[in-house]
Order: structure tokens, then C-alpha cells, then sequence
């Protein structure tokens, strides 16, 4: 959870605190219901919060859980302490996976995991199933290490 980071801006303990805050409430529908919430509710946090600019309060938080089929009430878990050992403990796993220190998402495949992918917008089914089939090739790799390309303004939900 990067506790000890001490020489971040504002602007990045500011998305510290809300990644801490959306990951207690992932942790708590995970504990609530298992693996099956966590895409949907992951992706109805990501269409409000970057495709529509909410800001991250408990009312978006709310509505997300409700997109999702979700009890809204696991909003007011944002403020709580309950699940934040069980966030550290994700976080560090999936940093132990990578073997170094990376950002989100943390992808592994085939027993390899990298940083990535990122994406400026959603793919269509056909360009998801292409990544997916080359992430897999690249994880069959294992010499590669790292494949990065500029990347302008705030991700789009935009479908072609």
C-alpha cells in the first residue's frame, strides 16, 4: 500500500488515498463474494470515475457497488480499517509476483508477471482478444522485460 512512501506530492498522496479507500471496498465484496464481483465492480469504479469524472465519494462508490449488483452499504467501507490488512497483503503479493516494485495492473500469466497492460481506451472484443493472445506470447518469453510507448490524456470508455 506504499505506507512509507514519505516524498510524494500532493497530487500522489492524494490518488493514495483513494486507491487505499477503493481498495478496502474491493476487499471487503471480494471477502463478501469471492473473485466473480471483482471485474465488475472494478469496472463500474473505472467508467465513473474516469470515462464520467466523479470524483471518488461514497455516493459514486455507492452507485458503482449498485452497477455492479452490489450492496451499496460496502461504501462506508472506504473509511474503515477492516479490510486494510487484506489490501496490504494483495498488494504485496502481487508485488512478491513481480519481483520488483511496480504500479497497476499487475498481469500474470503462465506463472510470469509484468506491470501492465495500460489503456487509453476500452478495446473492441476483437483488439481484447488480439492483446490478450499477444500478452500471452510475451509472457511465454522469458527474457522479455519491458515494451512501453507514450500514452496522451485520461483513459476513454469510447468503443469504436
Amino acid at each position: 500500500m506504499n505506507e512509507r512512501a514519505t516524498d510524494l506530492t500532493d497530487q500522489q498522496q492524494h490518488h493514495m488515498d483513494v486507491s487505499r479507500k477503493l481498495g478496502r471496498v474491493l476487499a471487503a465484496a471480494h471477502h463478501d463474494h469471492g473473485d466473480v464481483v471483482i471485474g465488475p465492480l472494478y469496472t463500474a469504479l473505472g467508467y465513473r470515475i474516469h470515462d464520467q469524472g466523479e470524483p471518488v465519494t461514497t455516493a459514486a462508490v455507492e452507485a458503482a457497488l449498485a452497477d455492479s449488483g452490489l450492496d451499496p452499504h460496502l461504501a462506508n467501507e472506504m473509511t474503515s480499517t477492516l479490510y486494510d490488512s487484506a489490501v496490504r497483503v494483495a498488494h504485496q503479493e502481487s508485488q512478491d509476483k513481480l519481483g520488483s516494485t511496480g504500479g497497476s495492473p499487475i498481469t500474470c500469466l503462465n506463472g510470469r508477471c509484468f506491470f501492465g497492460p495500460v489503456l487509453t481506451a476500452i478495446p473492441t472484443k476483437m483488439q481484447g482478444d488480439k492483446l490478450f493472445d499477444a500478452l500471452v506470447a510475451i509472457a511465454d518469453v522469458a527474457e522479455f522485460a519491458q515494451l512501453q510507448r507514450p500514452h496522451s490524456g485520461p483513459p476513454t470508455f469510447d468503443r469504436p
